[in-house]
């Protein structure tokens, strides 16, 4: 990456953290209306001295007004900020000035300063009078250029250099500024992969020297990699709060961003793999609900992308290495029980997607083809409902036209049907059936009566009309 970025000169003004020291930042019940919307719902948000926070969230969830309400910048409708202690609206610019370093989302730059000119703006607030600049400012200006490698641009008319070396300039002028507070609004906007690291390594570096650092951004790798905390905003309310370990879940993501993904484990902390968009919020129920998956020939593939976009998370099985089913569900970072092609289940296979079926809340047979090597299939979900498991079944086509046993898979559907299986005629009516279990099993159940528990409906949940040769 280049030569070592050296801040210890940026560091004279990081403050000290005392025990009995005030939080850096303190928003109580911060809200913002503007022309009928609202902005900002309701924030409470407590920022310790030393922190290094990130705020993470959709667009348009408030992250930059939050900002801007931290400062002054934008005027509260309720709610009150405090900056280590101290009400911002007693609070005159200078003040806020030599405390808070910010780095807005958007800036323009269109008079010709050079670079150098533009960072040792940032020793404004500092200064001892109209006639100079404080002592040590040009130190601390080299300091930010060298932090931010722009010192070959320092003599260089702003307006003549790039986007992404615009955005470090104004890293650098906030770095020069030199407060005990940083907060940055997308800092690394317009950056490639290089200089993003380079500037998360800057603010990491300050953290650990004792600055506070808030920093707004879209990269959640580069956050959880970075940050020590993060504040997660939906519909400008707090959704989620913590460490990245403890909210960077596929359950939160889905919930906040509407995408699930898959997180993974690099170095200690979370990474996090996009697996699909979710058009729709999960389904009541569907984060908690088990759900089993039996399938083979790609005749479910589709069936698992609305379960998934649902918030499903089924496992599948048992389906050849070659099947779209198997590419699917690795795609979707699904539980899948897998077999060579063109060869019967063993035993093992078998063992091991009994296994998961006994573990769901509820199994769905997909209209797979059947021949004497996968026909244990269909034995696997007789076996999950006479252990009390929800079982349903998808019948189009009709499984005649798909039996290459000579009618043996035809009579285990129907042994299904006869012990209670649920009938429906395909993938659409699998998912309606789903739901409708998922969100009876989600519901608070009823307290018992003088004379016990209330008879509750059957675990097979709301009953569809049955097809005419289902059977008695």
């Amino acid at each position: 990456m280049g030569r070592a970025l050296d801040t210890r000169a940026l560091s004279d003004a990081a403050p000290t953290t005392p025990d009995a020291a005030p939080p850096a930042l303190e928003a109580c019940g911060l809200h913002v209306r503007r022309d009928g919307r609202t902005l900002l719902g309701g924030i409470d948000l407590v920022v310790p001295t030393g922190a290094f926070l990130g705020v993470l969230g959709p667009n348009g969830s408030g992250k930059t007004t939050l900002l801007r309400s931290l400062t002054g910048a934008l005027a509260l409708s309720e709610g009150e900020v405090f900056i280590e202690g101290r009400p911002l609206a007693n609070s005159d610019l200078s003040y806020v000035a030599q405390r808070i370093g910010i780095v807005p989302q958007t800036f323009t730059l269109d008079f010709k300063f050079t670079v150098r000119e533009v960072v040792a703006l940032g020793r404004y607030p500092h200064r001892r009078s109209w006639s100079g600049w404080d002592s040590g400012a040009d130190e601390t200006v080299d300091a930010a250029l060298e932090a931010l490698s722009i010192t070959d641009l320092a003599d260089r008319p702003v307006t003549e250099i790039s986007g992404g070396e615009r955005q470090r300039v104004l890293i650098a002028q906030t770095l020069a500024q030199d407060t005990p507070i940083l907060m940055l609004d997308e800092p690394l906007n317009n950056l490639d992969l290089n200089h993003q690291l380079q500037v998360m390594q800057v603010l990491a570096r300050l953290h650990a020297e004792g600055r506070t650092i808030l920093v707004v951004v879209h990269d959640i790798n580069m956050a959880a990699q970075y940050c020590a905390d993060l504040v997660l905003l939906s519909n400008g309310r707090v959704a989620a709060e913590g460490t990245p370990e403890r909210i960077l879940t596929p359950e939160v993501i889905l919930d906040v961003f509407s995408t699930r993904v898959a997180v993974h484990r690099q170095g200690g902390r979370p990474y996090v793999t996009p697996l699909g968009l979710s058009p729709r919020r999960a389904a009541d129920g569907a984060l908690e609900f088990r759900l089993h998956l039996i399938t083979g020939g790609g005749a479910g593939a589709d069936l698992a992308r609305d379960l998934v976009h649902l918030g499903f998370t089924p496992s599948l099985g048992v389906v050849s290495v070659f099947d779209t089913d198997f590419e699917v569900a690795r795609s979707l970072d699904l539980s899948v029980v897998s077999a060579p092609p063109f060869q019967p289940l063993t035993r093992g296979d078998v063992q091991e997607h009994e296994a998961l079926a006994r573990e769901a809340d509820c199994v769905v047979v997909a209209p797979q083809v059947y021949g004497a090597g996968n026909l244990a299939n269909l034995e696997v979900a007789l076996a999950a409902l006479d252990a009390g498991i929800a079982v349903v079944v998808v019948r189009q086509p009709p499984i005649e036209s798909r039996d290459l046993t000579e009618g043996r898979a035809t009579a285990l559907e129907r042994t299904l049907l006869e012990r209670g299986a649920v009938a429906v005629p395909n993938a659409a009516g699998a998912v309606d059936h789903v739901c409708a279990l998922a969100k009876d099993a989600a519901a608070p159940r009823p307290a018992p009566g003088p004379l016990g528990t209330p008879k509750e409906q059957t675990a097979l949940g709301p009953q569809p009309e049955q097809d005419e040769d289902q059977g008695a």
